[in-house]
């Protein structure tokens, strides 16, 4: 009776293929890229750290204390607070380390208004509607600043062409 030859399973087989890259070093698959930060307009850079640090406080509170810090942006139901401590806490790790941060700040705009909205509609009563309109308007005012920056950014983009 012949030995039985020994194969590993087709995935292990495919794999090996894969990871030897025609003989490059694993850790060299995507060397096209530099893996530094992008250069961006020194205003872009001040204001996404800014903004990291802020929206990962805002978010975090928002998550450890919903039931106090939820009111005081207009949201008296608890999930609704965390979603937006959620949403807050996704954009943070971008903005403070992104390679390219001209791209969260953009994000962080979007959300600011998904945002801003979003308060608006969930405020129930007087007193958290009024506190959804301030709130609104220090979102619009963070949005403002955002957009001021990506244009400072776009600008500088333009001079050095």
């Amino acid at each position: 009776m012949p030995a039985e030859e020994h194969r590993p399973w087709p995935i292990v087989e495919n794999s090996q293929a894969l990871l030897a890259g025609l003989g490059r070093p694993i850790h060299h698959i995507d060397d096209r890229r530099p893996m530094t930060r992008a250069k961006e307009h020194p205003a872009v850079r001040r204001l996404a750290s800014t903004a990291g640090v802020v929206t990962a406080v805002a978010g975090t509170v928002l998550l450890a204390v919903p039931n106090r810090a939820g009111p005081v942006i207009g949201l008296t139901i608890e999930r609704d607070a965390r979603l937006v401590g959620v949403l807050d806490l996704a954009l943070a790790p971008g903005l403070l380390f992104g390679r390219s941060q001209l791209s969260w700040l953009m994000a962080r705009a979007v959300s600011n208004v998904l945002t801003a909205a979003f308060v608006l509609r969930r405020a129930t009563d007087d007193p958290a509607h009024r506190n959804a309109r301030l709130f609104t308007g220090a979102m619009v005012l963070a949005t403002a600043a955002d957009l001021r920056a990506l244009r400072a950014t776009v600008r500088s983009r333009r001079a050095q062409r």
